[in-house]
């Protein structure tokens, strides 16, 4: 398992600390330190900044400058994935249509991560699972409170669908805000 720790990580000093040759998660919305994480961290992933954007009550709508941040980074060799835009309470057409804007779609899925809320559809899930090297896992809805029993449940249900006969996932898997579940 890769643990990227979130950043920025106050002060500095603990941030290179938390991520001298390990995993950092740098948010489009808050990118202070990702110098820091360019130089000391072993990989790196993006993350679209659409919780916090949510969280503060302005969700994104234009991600056009999130697509040209990403465009710059996806070619540094730490760079490992970025998570690809979502509508953490939109409904699966609305995530979908943003599957079908990421740039990278087709060239090159390692660049996207596609997220896949718990409240969604388990169809959607083997959906993502069957076309995408990495998915990342949303906490979202009824299962939006991480540890709480309904949410166990919910990702007892994806793991049916993410999983082979044997318990070995079919593509990677993210899971955010889920550091310490």
């Amino acid at each position: 398992m890769i643990h990227y720790h979130g950043l920025p990580i106050t002060p500095a000093t603990a941030a290179v600390r938390a991520i001298a040759n390990g995993h950092a998660f740098v948010s489009f919305k808050h990118p202070d330190q990702l110098t820091i994480a360019l130089e000391v961290s072993q990989s790196f992933a993006l993350d679209n900044g659409a919780f916090s954007a949510w969280r503060s009550g302005k969700p994104v709508t234009d991600w056009s400058e999130y697509y040209e941040w990403v465009a710059e980074l996806h070619r540094y060799p730490s760079f490992d994935f970025a998570v690809i835009p979502d509508v953490i309470d939109g409904d699966e057409d609305d995530n979908d249509a943003l599957l079908d804007e990421w740039p990278w779609a087709k060239k090159f899925p390692h660049v996207g991560a596609p997220v896949w809320h718990l409240h969604e559809s388990l169809e959607r899930l083997d959906r993502l699972v069957s076309n995408w090297p990495r998915i990342c896992l949303g906490s979202s809805g009824d299962y939006a409170q991480i540890g709480t029993d309904a949410w166990w449940i919910r990702m007892r249900e994806a793991m049916d669908v993410i999983c082979d006969k044997s318990g070995r996932p079919c593509t990677k898997i993210h899971g955010l805000r889920m550091l310490d579940p």
